[in-house]
């Protein structure tokens, strides 16, 4: 059992210094907050983070974005998901799950947010409201 033990330690402890996995728990700490480019113009601003896979499946892809000083929501939208799915090889609009808040800023602060969390492919719930649910699939979110 003891030698069990080591083995698995050996194999799982680069996973966890990797990843910031641990075993039976999908992060070991909450991701840190996507940093805003700076600098950053008022407008529109919006950020987003993707995973995909399993530990079990062999691993998980995590991508992260944050765009700001666009005129339109839907600009917004499409600049951080480009800019996290070129991060992940187009794997933000295909990810297991998708986090992104999107709102009006002066560059520094994001006034009125909508956030939308979701399994994909999007379903309407109370953390993803059909509205933002229609916004994401206007930008190929699936």
């Amino acid at each position: 059992m003891r030698r069990e033990r080591s083995l698995i330690s050996f194999l799982v402890a680069p996973l966890v210094l990797l990843t910031g996995l641990t075993v039976g728990s999908v992060y070991a700490q909450a991701p840190p907050a996507t940093p805003v480019p700076a600098p950053c113009g008022a407008g529109w601003m919006a950020s987003a983070m993707a995973v995909a896979g399993t530990v079990q499946g062999g691993g998980i892809l995590q991508g992260k974005a944050a765009v700001c000083g666009y005129r339109s929501a839907a600009q917004a939208l499409m600049a951080v998901l480009d800019t996290c799915d070129a991060q992940t090889a187009g794997g933000c609009r295909q990810a297991n799950s998708l986090k992104v808040v999107w709102g009006q800023g002066d560059g520094v602060t994001m006034h009125g947010s909508e956030t939308c969390e979701s399994l994909l492919p999007l379903v309407a719930t109370a953390s993803c409201t059909e509205a933002a649910v229609s916004q994401l699939r206007a930008v190929g979110v699936r």
